[in-house]
C-alpha cells in the first residue's frame, strides 16, 4: 500500500488515506465501537491490517479496492487492548497488550479465515 496510510480515532473508526492528497479519505473503516488505540500493517501482506480497541477487541482485516472485511475477530479477555502488533519475522503472529497487565500472542497463520484469505488455501 504505497503511498497509503492509516490512522485511527477515538470513535473506533480508521481512516485511510493517500499521502500525496491527506484531505482525501480513501476508506472510513468503522473497525470498532469504540477508541481504536493500536493499528498495523502486516509486514508481508499488504492488505492486511490490524486493529485493536479498548472494546476489548482485536480484528485482521482484508482491505480490497474500496472495501474492508474484519476476517478475525478476538476477545483475549485481558482487557481494554492498548496496543497490537504484527511480529516484523514471522508475518502471522499477532502479539497484543491489555489494561490487565497481560497480554497474548496468537498465531493468525493456522486460522483457515486467514489462510484463505491471504495465502490463497482452501478450506
Amino acid at each position: 500500500r504505497e503511498h497509503q496510510l492509516a490512522v485511527s480515532d477515538e470513535g473506533g473508526q480508521v481512516h485511510l488515506l493517500d499521502i500525496r492528497n491527506p484531505q482525501q479519505v480513501l476508506l472510513l473503516l468503522q473497525a470498532h465501537g469504540k477508541s481504536c488505540t493500536s493499528l498495523d500493517w502486516n509486514p508481508v501482506l499488504p492488505d492486511c491490517l490490524l486493529t485493536a480497541s479498548v472494546d476489548k477487541s482485536w480484528k485482521v482485516w482484508h482491505l480490497a479496492e474500496n472495501t474492508a472485511t474484519a476476517i478475525i475477530s478476538r476477545e483475549p479477555g485481558i482487557g481494554k487492548i492498548f496496543t497490537a502488533a504484527w511480529a516484523p519475522d514471522a508475518p502471522g503472529l499477532v502479539s497484543v497488550g491489555g489494561s490487565r497487565g497481560e497480554m497474548r500472542v496468537t498465531n493468525v497463520g493456522r486460522i483457515e479465515a486467514f489462510q484463505h484469505t491471504f495465502l490463497g488455501k482452501q478450506q
